[in-house]
Formats: C-alpha cells, structure tokens, sequence
C-alpha cells in the first residue's frame, strides 16, 4: 500500500505571464488621465484558465494523525514524550477515515525512533508536500526536541500568579477618548492627498504585491522532492482501503497525514504535484 512517491509541482503553476503584462501596463498608466482607459490585460487574465483549473476550489480537509493527538504519553512527569507506532497509527486513522465522506485521499506517513529525527523527517516532507497538518506536526515535534534537550522541569517550584490592577492614570484619560478620535479624524483628513497622488500610491502598492506574487510561484516549481512512504486511496468506503501492514511498524515515532476530498478535486492535487 504504501509506496515512494516524487513531489514534482506542475510548472504552469508559476506561469506568471499575465502578472508581468498587469505590471508592465501598470508601468505606462499615467492618472488620472487614463482613469476611463480599459485594461488592456482583462482578456489574457480571463484566458488564464491553466492555472485556475489545478487550485482546488471545493472542500479539501486535512487529518492529522501524530503521537500528540492519538498516541500514548510516557507516563513520566519529568518527560514530554507522546508514543504512537505506525501500526496504531494506521488503525486510528480507519477509524478517521471512516467518519468522513471523502471519495479520495492521499495519505502520507513518516516514522522515526527520536523526536530529533522526527523533527528532520517531517521537515524534508514539508519541504515536498506541505500541508496545516504537516506543519503542526512538525511545531510539536521541534518543541518535543527542545524540551529533550533542556530539560528544565525544576522539583517543587511553585509558580505564584498575581493579578494586575488598572492603571488608575490609563482609567483618568479615559474620559478623553472622544476628544482624541475627533483629533484622530482630523489629522486623517488633514492627510489627505490628491487623486492623482493617491492612484500612483495604489499602482505602486499593486506593482510591488505582483512581484511578491511572482517570487512566491518560482518558488513552488523550485521545491518538491521524494515521500518516501505516500499511498493515494479512492472509494465510498476508503477505512477499507487502508489495509496491508505499516513499514516498520514497531517505530516509536509515527505521523500519518491525510488530505480528502471529492475525486475531482484530490485529482488537481495530483495533477499539480505529479503524484
């Protein structure tokens, strides 16, 4: 069931040619005389269907199935750790699975012996297919480590927690709050600038988000990278489909992430990330 796959995102997700047509026709609007003017861009943006048509628009949720929310805590006072073995892992989540309606899923599973190297599996997965779960997996794994490494529990400490009592000077200028908003209000106004000036503002705030844009879709084709335990599963009843016995399925450490949703939209996911 469960088998290496490679996260190779599809390169039209970068395609940013209608970001640089908006910014070059940003760069020759000249306002406020050409505020009636149409965008000479409005067509190539209404054709740009590609990348529209690999972001899924519907319903995809995410279940997370790691030692903190399904696993068993060590028991120790003086210790963090939370167990969960690949193959208790794979049994909560049948039962996950089950109390959804998802016609599809990919599943991706990573295990280690400490918390130290659970932290780096789950960073090189994000790395090739991030996910909310995968990312909260990886935050509690980097504090686990952190706690292992300093341990700083301290035998009988009492901790006092006292209350804070309100300024009795913040209370007295209370009663000129209505005073400096009308003050707020005026400065606002007093700020204000001409049409001209402020639609040059706008342009150069859209320019620079554009590139923002553009920087940020490079950076989708340029990761990706190998899963090494991923399965993708279909059917009305996919518990069922979850079946065979986990790798390793005595590692202390397991993770298992699952992304569903209807079929049409699991299949974008795949598209998009060669899967």
């Amino acid at each position: 069931m469960w088998q290496q796959k490679t996260v190779t995102h599809n390169a039209d997700l970068a395609d940013t040619a209608v970001n640089a047509a908006l910014q070059s026709a940003l760069g020759e609007a000249l306002p406020p005389a050409e505020l009636a003017e149409p965008n000479a861009t409005q067509p190539q943006a209404e054709s740009d269907a590609t990348r529209r048509q690999l972001i899924p628009a519907g319903a995809v949720e995410v279940l997370a199935v790691t030692p903190w929310n399904s696993g068993e805590h060590s028991r120790n006072k003086r210790d963090a750790n939370w167990y969960l073995t690949p193959a208790a892992a794979q049994e909560v989540l049948k039962q996950q699975l089950a109390g959804t309606s998802w016609q599809s899923a990919i599943l991706v599973m990573t295990m280690a012996d400490n918390p130290g190297q659970l932290k780096g599996q789950l960073q090189q997965l994000a790395q090739a297919f991030e996910t909310s779960g995968i990312s909260q997996a990886l935050r509690r794994a980097a504090a686990l480590e952190k706690h292992e490494e300093e341990k700083r529990f301290i035998a009988g400490e009492e901790i006092t927690v006292t209350g804070q009592k309100p300024s009795a000077g913040i209370n007295a200028l209370s009663i000129y709050r209505a005073a400096s908003q009308g003050v707020s209000v005026s400065e606002a106004i007093a700020s204000d600038k001409s049409p001209a000036q402020m639609l040059q503002a706008f342009i150069q705030k859209r320019t620079e988000r554009l590139q923002e844009i553009e920087s940020a879709a490079a950076a989708i084709t340029s990761a990706g990278g190998a899963i090494t335990y991923c399965a993708i599963i279909e059917g009305v009843d996919l518990a069922s489909a979850i079946t065979g016995t986990p790798p390793n399925e005595q590692a202390p450490l397991c993770c298992i992430i699952a992304i569903g949703g209807s079929a049409e939209e699991i299949g974008k996911i795949k598209e998009a990330t060669g899967l």
